[in-house]
């Protein structure tokens, strides 16, 4: 009996040592890594209020105020995170340790699920917003911190422009209305409160403005930290060309700007040095860039005409089609030089189609760059060619819709005039479409960027603009090649017409086009004309009836969008019916 006892202890044991390797082994090379994985993609949210030393207000700039920018104020940052668990205890220690001379800022953040996981779709605390669910903890949380004779700013979910995923309130649809709910909530209980709508300052921020009733001032980010996440877009390069960016971006709205540092990377007389110094480029450009006048001057008036249907079609397979109304053409400077300039158009005028001219500032066929030519075409540089084509399309009975230094504002350095400061892009077009006195009749100003987040900051203003105009291809990015990965026309358009809130503008659609077989062709270009029918303000459409520049897409095949008559006809049908 003594032996079988010893026996079963001996297996025990040595089964117990097997079970502890074998654990052993699986934590290192299985669950060690979910672990990791669980803390790296989730971020654990409590109810707390907490001090949020590492950004500061370094200043406010007020646009128009003799102060211009005031470093008096001071600030204790305070941010409350704030999650859906029904357990919620607000600490005020920290609030109450703060001098009592001090302003307070208060960052409102609210992730919703207590571990945050930032690729999830499920997680949705702006709906919850919305919909009331949160009205208790707003109560709450104005009870114990807001119902105070202290001056509190505060800034609800900061950076919403930015789409890194690092938070659940970016880049989403109802980001306004969530924040105008919060709000209104406060407001109706403390009319004292200041409300700071907070982008870090990026590209596009504009399209999230919640609304002048429901923001007393703007607040921006130097040196964010989740900014530096997203790399599609150049570094600034220096502080001085961050702010004059981000504050350049923020000139539709005459709020003023709190700008706030991270880390204290920034020394703040440095920034002030810097901030001054846009103050004076701001009143030297004030009649080209930064007058409202120049966004704000009438409501939104439709041309009374037919819309227009064209295409740029240069080996002519859908040209002799009777709905043809325009065609288009890509001119630059070295068609004005041989006169080819003339001789195309030409071409169009005897079809008796009315024509959209793109004109690219290259300097001859071989597309030389200028790396320096919107500055060049201020200085005056190539008015000969630009009186040369002002001939040309000056004398005709038919229309010209002039679209200039097109795309200006996409992140890459395929033109020569692309991601150029918003300044000088703006001198160019404005030099460009002021050059005659007076203007001919015939010709109508486009501006015409791709319609992506940032195209606001390239707008040269109400006087110089009869159209705004976009690109809206199924393919939008080199890196989708699948036309099953395509993005349909009515999302697209979704996207890009909000980027263009400030301009009352009709818009003319100067490009656009799908690849793909032909069933799937049929269904996209259905889906635009549908679009196109709930969009009044949409006047013209130009399809692109051939395949990109080749190149034009590194090692990628460049995509054909060629249609044929078939699919036009069935998109006309629709944009037709629907129109009646």
């Amino acid at each position: 009996m003594q032996v079988v006892k010893k026996r079963i202890l001996i297996w025990f044991m040595v089964f117990t040592l097997a079970a502890s390797a074998a654990f052993a082994l699986i934590y290192r090379t299985t669950i060690r890594y979910y672990l990791s994985e669980l803390i790296h993609n989730h971020h654990i949210v409590s109810n707390k209020l907490l001090a949020r030393e590492n950004e500061e207000v370094s200043g406010i700039f007020y646009k128009k105020n003799a102060k211009g920018y005031d470093r008096s104020l001071k600030f204790n940052h305070l941010v409350l995170q704030v999650n859906n668990n029904s357990s919620f205890r607000i600490n005020k220690n920290i609030l109450n340790a703060a001098h009592e001379k001090n302003n307070i800022l208060l960052t409102v953040e609210f992730w919703g699920n207590l571990f945050y996981n930032k690729y999830s779709i499920k997680n949705e605390p702006l709906k919850e917003i919305i919909d009331g669910s949160l009205d208790a903890k707003l109560q709450k949380i104005y009870n114990t911190l807001l119902d105070s004779d202290r001056e509190i700013f505060v800034r609800i979910n900061p950076e919403m422009e930015l789409w890194v995923y690092n938070t659940p309130w970016e880049n989403r649809d109802n980001y306004i209305e969530a924040y105008r709910h919060v709000v209104s909530f406060w407001q109706k209980k403390n009319p004292n409160l200041k409300f700071i709508w907070g982008p870090a300052g990026f590209n596009g921020c504009e399209r999230y403005y919640p609304g002048d009733d429901v923001v007393d001032l703007i607040s921006i980010t130097l040196q964010s930290e989740a900014e530096k996440m997203y790399t599609r877009y150049p570094a600034y390069g220096s502080l001085e060309n961050e702010i004059h960016r981000k504050l350049h971006r923020l000139r539709f709205f005459n709020k003023p700007v709190m700008i706030i540092t991270s880390d204290k990377m920034f020394d703040k007389t440095e920034v002030a040095n810097a901030v001054n110094d846009e103050i004076d480029s701001i009143a030297k450009y004030q009649d080209i860039a930064y007058d409202e006048t120049l966004w704000n001057n009438a409501q939104l008036s439709i041309p009374n005409e037919e819309f227009q249907i064209g295409v740029y079609d240069p080996r002519k397979l859908l040209l002799t089609d009777s709905s043809i109304t325009t065609e288009h053409l890509f001119l630059d400077f070295g068609h004005l030089q041989s006169r080819d300039s003339k001789t195309y158009l030409d071409d169009v005028f005897s079809r008796n189609h009315d024509v959209i001219l793109t004109f690219e500032p290259w300097i001859d066929y071989g597309r030389i760059t200028d790396p320096n030519v919107l500055a060049n075409i201020v200085d005056g540089k190539y008015d000969t060619l630009i009186h040369l084509l002002y001939n040309d399309i000056s004398n005709s009975n038919h229309t010209v819709y002039l679209r200039f230094a097109h795309e200006m504002e996409i992140p890459i350095t395929r033109y020569a005039w692309q991601s150029k400061d918003p300044i000088i892009y703006i001198k160019a077009f404005r030099y460009f479409m002021q050059f005659p006195n007076p203007f001919p009749l015939n010709v109508k100003k486009v501006w015409g960027p791709a319609g992506d987040r940032g195209a606001p900051d390239y707008y040269p203003g109400d006087d110089v603009v009869d159209y705004v105009s976009f690109a809206a291809y199924g393919l939008p990015d080199k890196n989708i090649t699948d036309f099953n990965k395509q993005i349909m026309f009515s999302t697209i358009f979704e996207d890009k017409i909000i980027n263009y809130r400030y301009m009352n503008k009709p818009v003319f659609i100067t490009e656009f086009g799908v690849k793909g077989p032909n069933e799937y062709k049929l269904k996209w270009m259905e889906d635009a004309a549908i679009t196109l029918n709930k969009n009044p303000q949409v006047v013209g459409v130009n399809y692109f009836n051939m395949s990109d520049t080749p190149g034009a897409w590194g090692d990628i095949k460049e995509p054909d969008w060629s249609i044929d008559t078939s699919i036009l006809h069935r998109f006309l049908e629709v944009l037709k019916k629907d129109n009646q």
